[in-house]
């Protein structure tokens, strides 16, 4: 029971509060949104969503995970959202280090309820500045659509619908392509704080 109970824990720690409401959600309202625009019909769309299986939920669940973390980036590229990494990397490449080593003394020094209100608070800034990020992409979606329905023919909405599909494509691949290069900087900038604060941590030991 005390392992199950761990395993659940573990995964509303970490997958639902952080991954669902952070970065599936507002993974879902992208896709939502632009499926119900591409078939002109959310009944349609609510229809399709009931034939699916576990395994094809899951698959769309990943879907929206990646969506949701294509739409953070984004944001933080535009300068919309903040992150403290990309903002130091832009103006002050130099404190980079010392921020890393709080990260790690952090994660390593703090008490669980420390962390569990840090965590919330990440969750929080996640959720609401990514979901504002798919909102706005909803918006400007939708805004776009009134107008070519309002003075486009049809055959040129289709046309328009196509480069819709390419542009955000093209766009998603970029995205993620920084996004993979910013993530493996912050992976060396930890690992190098993890290891700077190794032989500092063992002279503290050795002294008392």
């Amino acid at each position: 029971m005390n392992g199950l109970g761990s395993l659940l824990e573990n995964l509303y720690r970490q997958f639902i509060l952080r991954d669902l409401l952070a970065k599936i959600m507002p993974g879902f309202i992208v896709i939502g949104s632009t499926a119900s625009l591409l078939s002109f019909s959310i009944r349609r769309l609510v229809r399709f969503t009931t034939t699916l299986n576990f395994w094809q939920w899951l698959l769309l669940f990943a879907f929206a995970w990646v969506i949701g973390f294509f739409v953070q980036h984004a944001g933080i590229l535009a300068g919309i959202l903040s992150d403290k990494t990309h903002q130091l990397e832009r103006q002050n490449p130099g404190a980079i280090k010392e921020w890393f080593r709080s990260k790690v003394k952090i994660s390593r020094g703090s008490n669980e309820e420390f962390r569990k209100v840090l965590e919330r608070a990440i969750v929080i800034k996640e959720t609401c500045g990514n979901t504002s990020m798919a909102l706005l992409y909803t918006a400007g979606l939708f805004t776009v659509h009134f107008w070519w329905k309002l003075f486009a023919s049809w055959r040129f909405f289709y046309i328009c619908r196509d480069v819709m599909i390419i542009v955000p494509s093209a766009a998603l691949v970029w995205v993620l392509l920084d996004a993979h290069h910013y993530h493996s900087r912050r992976e060396e900038y930890l690992r190098q704080a993890f290891e700077d604060l190794l032989p500092t941590e063992a002279g503290k030991h050795e002294q008392d």
